[in-house]
């Protein structure tokens, strides 16, 4: 997977999600997991964040606490500090 590999391009992430969200069944959360992964080490944290609204209102499609994970992780050096304790009661739930 290009994900993995680091070789993934952001309008190349941006678009293979879109496909992801729209798929019937809906994949698991894996493959999101190790999208939102490679983006956040290429720190793309605000199209990490903008991909996880788009996630939320997806029917099926449910974050676990991998996918927080990462997306806390790319929220702190956003300095949105207080949407991550939002995101962790989330988790602790």
């Amino acid at each position: 997977m290009r994900c993995k590999s680091g070789n993934l391009g952001l309008d190349e992430a941006l678009g293979h999600f879109k496909s992801i969200i729209q798929m019937k069944p809906i994949p698991s959360i894996w493959a999101i997991n190790h999208m939102f992964g490679a983006l956040s080490k290429m720190n793309q944290c605000s199209a990490v964040v903008s991909m996880y609204k788009l996630m939320l209102g997806c029917i099926g499609l449910h974050p676990e606490v991998s996918t927080l994970s990462i997306v806390i992780n790319c929220l702190c050096p956003m300095n949105r500090v207080n949407i991550p304790y939002r995101l962790l009661t989330v988790c602790i739930k």
